[in-house]
């Protein structure tokens, strides 16, 4: 999911995934917050996937 911040003050998005628990905070203008880290496949980090946008 991509974070927007376009106000003046700084926001903290984060992501919970029920089963697995509290994702990391992502703070700053424009950032993509991850989802929740799952472990590794192929080498890669795996990470659950959140659709959309968030513009504030």
């Amino acid at each position: 999911m991509k974070i927007t911040n376009k106000v003046s003050y700084p926001v903290i998005a984060f992501s919970v995934y029920t089963k697995v628990g509290y994702g990391d905070d992502v703070v700053g203008e424009s950032k993509e917050a991850e989802g929740l880290y799952l472990g590794e496949m192929d080498g890669e980090s795996c990470h659950t996937h959140i659709d959309g946008e968030i513009v504030c």
